[in-house]
C-alpha cells in the first residue's frame, strides 16, 4: 500500500558566497519519513533573490549565511543583516523562517564557541530557529528538513513531564511526612495590623536609623552574614519595626506573598514612604544565629515546615516570569542590584538565559584558547563546560528566591517566618533549589537535610555562573516598562 508524501515548498534566500545553492541543491527533492507519526514528506526547494516576494508563494524560507570567516565581515554581521531585512519585510512569519549557517566544516576552533552559540543568540535577537550545516559532512541536513515539517505539520504536544513514577510517589510520601512534623502557623498570622508609629515622611525615619540602637543592630547582622552575597542594610528603628532602603518591587511581592499563602511573612508598613522599606521586626533569632543550637529533631522539622512553604508557593502560577509587578528578573540567581526583562513568556525567559549562558561560555572558552597559547593554562587542562539546555518549556511558579538561614526566622514562640521577598516572582520550578544550593558555605547539618525541602542541585547549577557573571551584561539599574528586546 503506498503511501502519500506531502510536499512543502521553501525558498532560500542569501548572499553571494552564502552557500545558498549547495543548499538548495543538497535540500531540492529531500524526502523522509518523520519516525513519531510515519507522515513522509518531500520539500521543493528554490533559491530566490532577496528582494523578491516570498510568502505567500513559498510554505516556509531558508535564509543562509557562511560560518568562513570572512576578511572585514563578522559572523555577527552577517545575522544581523538578515534579522534587519526579515524584521521589516516578514515580521509575521517568523515560525516559517530558519537561519541557516553553512560550510560548518570549516570552522575553526577558534571559531568554534561563537557558532556553537548562535542557536541561542538568533532564537533571542532574532526570534527565529537557527541550524549549523556543511554540505561535505551533511551535518544539519535532516535537523533542517525536520524543523520545517515539524513548523507546518506540528505533532500533538506530548508529555513533558521527566519526572518518573516512583519519583512522583517519593514526593507524595514526603509531602505526608512533612506535613506531620511541620511547625505550627497560627490562624490569621498575615492578618494586617494598625501601624504603630506615624512616620509622615523618609525624614521622620531619620533619628530612628541613626540611633545607637538602630546601628547595634546593623552590626550584628554584619557579624552573622560576612559572606560574599551579603549586601544589605537593615536597622531596627523600634522594638517592633525593621526598616532597610526600598527596592522597587520589594512592595509588591511582599504584600502579594502575604495575601496569598499560608506563610508567616512580616507586615510591610508606609507604604507612602520614597526611600525606606518598613516591617515588622519578628522577636526571635533567624536561622543563620539559633541553627547550631537546634536539636536535630527541631532541624528536621524546619526541614519539614520549608517542604510545605515551597509546596505551597508553587501552587501559584502564572505564564510570564520576573516579579508580581512589571515581571522584573533580578536577585540572588541573576543580579542583585540591576534588572533584566521583562519577557512575555516562558519561552522568551528560558530564551534570554541560553543566550546569556552561551555568552558566559564564549567568553570562558575564548579565555581558555588565549591561556593555552600564553601558557597561562597547561596544555590537555579540560575546556569549559558548554552549557546544556532541554527544549523543554517549564510552567513558571511562585519562588521566592533566596531561601537562607539568613532569611529564615525562628520566633521565640516556635513559629518559623520567612523574610526578604525582594527576589521573589514567578520562575520554573528549578529556580528555589538553585538558588537554595547556590550558598555553599552553611552548616553541614543544614546541607545534609537540604534534599528534603530543595531537593538535588538542579542542573542548571553546573553552568549557572556564567549566568550570574553575565546578566548584568543585558540589564538595566531600574525595571524596564516593556518588554525587551
Amino acid at each position: 500500500m503506498s503511501t502519500s508524501v506531502q510536499s512543502i515548498r521553501v525558498a532560500i534566500c542569501g548572499a553571494s558566497g552564502s552557500g545558498k545553492t549547495k543548499l538548495s541543491e543538497q535540500l531540492d527533492g529531500y524526502t523522509f519519513t518523520r519516525p513519531r507519526d510515519n507522515k513522509s514528506f518531500r520539500l521543493t526547494v528554490q533559491e530566490i533573490e532577496s528582494e523578491s516576494i516570498i510568502f505567500p508563494d513559498y510554505e516556509f524560507a531558508l535564509f543562509t549565511f557562511s560560518l568562513q570567516n570572512d576578511p572585514g565581515l563578522e559572523i555577527d554581521q552577517k545575522w544581523r543583516a538578515i534579522k534587519a531585512s526579515i524584521w521589516e519585510r516578514y515580521p509575521l512569519y517568523f515560525s516559517k523562517m530558519c537561519l541557516v549557517g553553512t560550510k560548518l566544516d570549516l570552522v575553526t576552533l577558534r571559531e568554534h564557541a561563537c557558532v556553537r552559540s548562535l542557536r541561542a543568540t538568533i532564537a533571542f535577537w532574532v526570534k527565529v530557529k537557527y541550524i549549523s550545516t556543511s554540505s561535505i559532512t551533511k551535518a544539519g541536513l535532516d535537523e533542517v528538513a525536520t524543523f520545517i515539517a515539524d513548523q507546518l505539520y506540528p505533532l500533538p504536544v506530548a508529555d513533558t513531564c521527566s519526572r518518573g513514577l516512583f519519583e512522583r510517589l517519593g514526593d507524595k510520601i514526603l509531602d505526608v511526612v512533612a506535613s506531620i512534623f511541620a511547625l505550627p502557623v497560627p490562624k490569621n498570622i498575615n492578618q494586617d495590623t494598625p501601624d504603630p508609629l506615624e512616620l509622615v515622611d523618609d525624614d521622620a525615619v531619620e533619628p530612628l536609623w541613626t540611633s545607637p540602637e538602630a546601628k547595634a543592630f546593623n552590626q550584628h547582622l554584619s557579624q552573622l552574614n560576612t559572606g560574599a552575597f551579603f549586601t544589605s542594610s537593615a536597622y531596627r528603628i523600634s522594638p517592633t519595626l525593621l526598616a532597610k532602603s526600598r527596592k522597587p518591587v520589594e512592595w509588591a511581592n511582599t504584600t502579594f506573598a502575604r495575601s496569598h499563602l499560608n506563610i508567616p511573612i512580616p507586615q510591610s508598613r508606609y507604604h507612602h514612604l520614597n526611600f525606606w522599606f518598613i516591617q515588622d521586626f519578628v522577636q526571635g533569632k533567624t536561622l543563620k544565629e539559633c541553627w547550631s543550637s537546634l536539636s536535630f529533631f527541631m532541624q528536621f522539622r524546619v526541614a519539614c515546615t520549608l517542604r510545605g512553604y515551597i509546596s505551597q508557593m508553587r501552587r501559584l502560577t502564572r505564564a510570564f516570569p520576573g516579579s508580581v509587578e512589571g515581571g522584573a528578573i533580578m536577585g540572588f540567581n541573576f543580579d542583585l542590584d540591576m534588572y533584566n526583562g521583562p519577557y512575555g513568556s516562558s519561552l522568551r525567559f528560558q530564551q534570554w538565559l541560553e543566550e546569556v549562558a552561551y555568552y558566559g561560555w564564549r567568553c570562558h572558552f575564548q579565555n581558555y584558547l588565549s591561556g593555552i597559547e600564553d601558557g597561562r593554562i597547561e596544555r590537555g587542562e579540560p575546556s569549559p563546560n558548554e552549557p546544556v539546555f532541554t527544549d523543554i518549556i517549564e510552567d513558571l511558579v511562585f519562588t521566592h528566591g533566596d531561601i537562607s538561614p539568613s532569611n529564615l526566622v525562628l520566633s521565640n514562640d516556635g513559629v518559623l517566618w520567612m523574610i526578604d521577598w525582594c527576589d521573589s516572582g514567578y520562575y520554573p520550578t528549578w529556580a528555589e533549589p538553585l538558588a537554595i544550593h547556590r550558598y555553599t558555605k552553611e552548616a553541614q547539618s543544614w546541607n545534609h537535610l537540604r534534599w528534603l525541602f530543595a531537593g538535588p542541585r538542579p542542573a542548571q547549577y553546573h553552568f549557572w555562573n556564567y549566568i550570574a557573571d553575565y546578566s548584568r551584561n543585558y540589564s538595566s539599574p531600574e525595571p524596564r516598562a516593556e518588554e525587551w528586546p
